[in-house]
């Protein structure tokens, strides 16, 4: 063979190496690009509530923490969601057991996402206490780094908090109600 055939011989097989490679990528780009416009995944959300210092007679600043157990997603988004939990971190939301619901607050969470494949990916929350009336929460938002950056955020919890007669003073005198459950479901948009 001559030069010029082997300079060209290893052209091609460069460029057949490169193409083979930006394939690669774009098979992994979905979970960790982000999500187009327009898409919805909604997941069911169940978990506990923790309160520090405790859940009180008179209004007080609660730290919350959100524990979500990973549940089941219907996903329209072309990612391949299976399934996910959240987390979330709230100071300084004022909750009483006689006003019976929660003042506004904000907070950070994240979102795990298990993917079809088993992979697992997460996204940043930014929160938001929408509004609560009894036992029923809603928590909204924008997700500001990970999978789905930019997309809305939203949640309706029910917590055992204030339910049955007396459950939140039933704790007051060992410091408080700490720890409630919460059921639902978040969505992204």
């Amino acid at each position: 063979m001559t030069t010029a055939v082997h300079a060209l011989a290893r052209r091609v097989a460069t460029a057949f190496s490169v193409a083979g490679l930006a394939a690669g990528l774009a098979l992994v780009a979905p979970a960790t690009a982000e999500a187009d416009p327009g898409v919805t995944v909604s997941c069911e959300s169940v978990g506990q509530m923790r309160f520090s210092p405790g859940v009180q007679l008179f209004p007080l600043p609660q730290h919350i923490m959100f524990d979500g157990q990973t549940g089941t997603c219907d996903d329209n988004s072309g990612v391949g969601i299976r399934a996910a939990s959240l987390s979330a971190d709230f100071k300084g939301v004022v909750i009483s057991c006689e006003a019976g619901g929660f003042d506004t607050g904000s907070g950070t969470g994240t979102i795990t996402w298990v993917l079809e494949d088993g992979s697992v990916v997460q996204s940043t929350v930014e929160l938001e206490f929408s509004h609560n009336v009894g036992p029923l929460v809603a928590i909204s938002g924008t997700i500001t780094s990970g999978l789905f950056t930019g997309h809305t955020f939203s949640s309706s919890y029910t917590t055992d908090l204030f339910g049955g007669a007396g459950k939140c003073t039933l704790h007051i005198p060992f410091g408080g109600f700490k720890e409630a459950t919460f059921e639902g479901q978040f969505s992204i948009d």
